[in-house]
């Protein structure tokens, strides 16, 4: 098939209208091979060919073992007399057809051709014959190119056959297929999640979009469609919709695709063997299936490609007919031909369907399927197996810890302890135990109340055998930078990799979240990197980004640098539900600097939510506490709801559960619209903030000054210019220009300030900046006045959501009869010609003009025009 343009790179879900102008744009003596797989949207593209051109739709499968000629039928169909069903007469009325439709539209007949290889050769021959003749154009819809039946070869040799296909979609393609067809953009977990379940095919990634609009999983927030965590309504609709998703697939394709998604990974060399090496390659080159990974003894593993797929067949298949087809086919399938992912899949599939495992294989597949993030495997292959060694309830508690179940895992822990005291030390149960102390530590980084009960338990069993995090422990109470990198780089000389990667991510915490933002990130990018490439530790990698992103958080003040970390770490494979929640949280916080307040409630409900189903990192407490501060600004009976559950969930006498580096800012966050006189918020607000200092959490002093300094408290003010760390960049300068603001006693230096905030997208600092002065406007130039009233316009005129800020600047609203007088003067006109075209007595305008004077402390005319209270909406 030469010389022919192939590929089509498609960026909407308009994919048939795409397709079918292609082909139209195409000589008309060329014909088409269209390739979809599993004939994902043949009717639409058959649709929107004929809505252009005249189409005959020839099915081959119609005639199959009945005798009928496809040919025949489809023209009988068409209304168009035979005086039989002989080849002869079909052909004539083909010509016939193709005659009277081309006299009648003037342009070349189309031919689709479904199931062309069970199309009879006499009809093969009669339509490309027709084609050769240039009576009709032939459109060939097949899954694969090695479909393409023989009777076409005439047309091959002519070049007159072409190929069409398609490219996946990309991110970006994906991004503005959404947009388009949504009419708003998709937040970066809503993109993830369709790129996961469609496998990129264009068809497939509209059809799952539809279902998750239709069942609610996807939905509109504002002006951004937002990803629901509980998928379940829409892995129902693709389990009943299955039969439509596979329906183009012939029945051994069906047969493999569905034993590959229930188990998850199949050996390549027994799936060829099974259903032969025709139906894997067809599955292959439909981008259905995909090589998993090759191993170093070269065997190959398959999986789906597309997550839809996955779902709706383990949704439509019950645990009755899982169990049968375990029993049918998949304990016949030898492990020891695929690579070590096929044998924890198969192991998978044999716990599912009630069998008992091997211990030796069980914590070997259960170790693989963490290190995969294949958390609910991991725990359905330990759960059955024939008995819990040490090591497996270890290998459970991580499996829990991973899924942000902190409370299941200490207790897996737990019983750990309590069966080893029986047990003297040995090879295996003090490797487990190591394990577990490794576990506990990690525990206590995140929500310590927990992992120190942990680590007491562990104590009681044996000598510590891990004395490398025991002095990374010890080193809490100092803030030295020097002297934890010196540890650290002592622990990497000596101490076993999995010691040093939870003891790295201990010193980039600590490092990161108090006073070393830089170094702190900097060590646990490296950790990253090293994690990425050992591959082994998916569970430390997301706690490792978690961290990074709350440092960026906490200490990068431009919006647009917080966005680089959150589309970089949102490109990575599907997070964990905690780590999507900790991205929610870090948005929250960027939309309420932007104030888009309303927003920011939106991503701290999300946060909540997903924290609600897994808390890994201890910051439940955190975005609970952020909606409470968000819905103050944005519906009061949502706040006093929002602050009633918090203090239910959160009792103030309640001891402090989770990420002691965010505790006292929550505090401090669950105090804002409280209901409490600000004067008080500002002042618990100040004393929060002095014992975080006395406790080495700059990065929480500072978040919790900059919300007493957003109260416009002049003691905050006094504490911010006296602290040790205003010479530090980031967002603690910004804090220090907010607080130089507040206490400059010139206008042009504060409204300089207000512009820089806002340009750098911090605009509720900037406009808080704004109402101060604006407060003492009588006070202020005419030129402070006007450019006070420029940014505040300018604000409004870019603001995407209702603003509470804005909506205090009452005296910049003005009436119609305003906004008219105010026109007539910027053009010059004298009082009595205003009243004239406006209708209106010369004392009225008068009025209205004496008052607008009075109400922007303007001396004349002239001042109030040269404001410019009209170059925005302000009516």
């Amino acid at each position: 098939m030469k010389d022919f343009p192939c590929t089509l790179v498609l960026d909407s879900f308009d994919a048939a209208a795409r397709i079918a102008d292609a082909m139209l744009s195409l000589p008309k003596r060329q014909s088409i091979v269209l390739l979809l797989p599993c004939l994902w949207g043949a009717d639409d593209v058959v649709e929107e060919l004929s809505a252009s051109v005249p189409v005959l739709r020839v099915d081959g499968a119609i005639g199959e073992g009945s005798g009928s000629c496809p040919l025949a039928v489809a023209l009988k169909h068409a209304d168009i007399a035979m005086d039989d069903g002989t080849p002869q007469a079909s052909a004539q009325a083909l010509r016939v057809w193709a005659r009277q439709e081309s006299e009648r539209t003037g342009d070349c007949p189309v031919v689709v051709i479904e199931s062309a290889t069970l199309l009879d050769p006499a009809a093969g021959e009669t339509l490309v014959e027709a084609g050769l003749a240039d009576a009709v154009r032939l459109v060939l819809l097949l899954r694969t190119e090695a479909e393409t039946p023989s009777f076409v070869q005439p047309l091959r040799r002519a070049g007159r056959l072409g190929m069409l296909s398609f490219a996946s979609l990309t991110n970006a393609a994906l991004s503005h297929a959404v947009e388009t067809h949504l009419g708003a953009p998709a937040c970066s977990p809503t993109l993830q999640r369709l790129s996961a379940l469609s496998g990129g095919h264009p068809f497939l990634a509209k059809r799952v979009l539809e279902a998750a609009v239709q069942t609610g999983v996807l939905r509109r927030s504002g002006n951004v469609w937002t990803w629901s965590f509980d998928e379940e309504p829409l892995q129902q609709l693709l389990g009943r919709d299955v039969g439509g998703i596979l329906g183009g697939l012939g029945p051994s394709e069906q047969e493999l695709l569905v034993l590959a998604a229930i188990s998850g990974r199949l050996p390549e060399s027994w799936a060829s063997t099974h259903s032969g090496e025709t139906v894997v390659l067809s599955l292959r080159q439909q981008g259905l299936l995909a090589p998993d990974r090759v191993t170093h003894q070269g065997f190959l593993d398959l999986r789906v490609t597309a997550e839809a797929l996955v779902t709706a067949v383990r949704i439509a298949y019950s645990p009755r007919e899982l169990i049968r087809l375990w029993y049918d086919v998949g304990r016949y399938i030898p492990p020891e031909e695929g690579g070590p992912a096929s044998e924890a899949a198969l192991l998978w599939w044999a716990a599912r369907a009630g069998v008992r495992g091997e211990v030796e294989r069980a914590e070997r597949a259960s170790r693989l399927c963490i290190a995969r993030s294949w958390y609910q495997p991991a725990l359905d292959i330990v759960d059955a197996a024939e008995s819990v060694t040490p090591a497996l309830r270890v290998l459970r508690a991580r499996a829990l810890l991973a899924t942000g179940q902190t409370e299941e895992s200490s207790r897996e822990l737990r019983l750990f302890a309590d069966h080893s005291r029986n047990e003297g030390p040995g090879g295996d149960a003090s490797e487990a135990y190591r394990q577990a102390r490794l576990l506990a530590y990690r525990m206590c980084l995140f929500q310590p109340e927990i992992g120190r009960s942990v680590l007491r338990d562990l104590d009681s069993l044996e000598q510590d055998s891990t004395p490398f995090l025991s002095r990374i422990q010890e080193l809490t109470s100092c803030d030295d930078s020097d002297i934890w990198l010196r540890e650290l780089a002592q622990i990497r000389l000596h101490a076993d990799w999995d010691e040093v990667v939870v003891a790295q991510l201990w010193v980039g915490a600590w490092l990161g979240l108090r006073q070393h933002p830089a170094l702190g990130r900097l060590v646990l990018a490296s950790l990253w990197d090293d994690l990425v490439r050992e591959g082994k530790h998916p569970d430390i990698e997301d706690a490792a980004v978690a961290l990074m992103l709350l440092i960026a958080m906490a200490h990068d003040w431009r919006t647009d640098a917080l966005r680089v970390e959150l589309r970089t770490w949102a490109s990575r494979p599907t997070p964990s539900v905690s780590l999507q929640g900790t991205a929610d949280l870090v948005s929250a916080l960027v939309a309420m600097q932007e104030d888009r307040m309303s927003s920011a409630l939106r991503y701290a409900t999300a946060a909540r939510e997903a924290f609600l189903l897994g808390d890994a990192y201890g910051l439940a407490r955190c975005a609970s506490s952020l909606i409470a501060a968000t819905a103050s600004y944005v519906d009061t009976r949502i706040a006093d709801e929002a602050h009633q559950e918090h203090r239910i969930r959160y009792p103030v006498d309640s001891p402090q559960l989770g990420l002691p580096h965010v505790d006292l800012f929550a505090t401090g966050l669950a105090l804002i619209g409280s209901g409490l006189p600000a004067a008080e918020v500002c002042s618990r607000l100040i004393q929060l903030g002095s014992q975080a200092r006395g406790e080495g959490e700059w990065a929480q002093e500072q978040q919790l000054l900059l919300l007493a300094l957003l109260g416009r408290s002049a003691q905050a003010v006094n504490c911010v210019l006296a602290a040790p760390w205003t010479q530090r960049h980031g967002r603690t300068a910004m804090i220090v220009m907010l607080a130089a603001a507040m206490a400059s006693h010139s206008d042009h230096e504060a409204l300089d300030i207000a512009s820089a905030l806002i340009d750098a997208k911090a605009t509720f600092f900037g406009l808080s900046i704004i109402s101060a002065c604006w407060e003492q406007k009588y006070g202020m130039s005419r030129r402070h006045r006007a450019q006070a009233i420029r940014l505040v316009l300018e604000a409004k005129e870019h603001a995407v959501e209702p603003s509470w800020l804005l909506s205090t600047f009452t005296d910049l609203q003005l009436n119609e009869r305003e906004c008219a007088v105010l026109s007539g003067l910027q053009q010059g006109l004298s009082t009595r010609a205003i009243a004239r075209s406006l209708d209106l007595s010369p004392r009225t305008v008068e009025s209205t003009i004496s008052t607008l004077l009075h109400r922007f402390a303007c001396d004349n005319r002239v001042e109030l025009v040269s404001l410019g209270l009209l170059s925005s909406d302000s009516g």
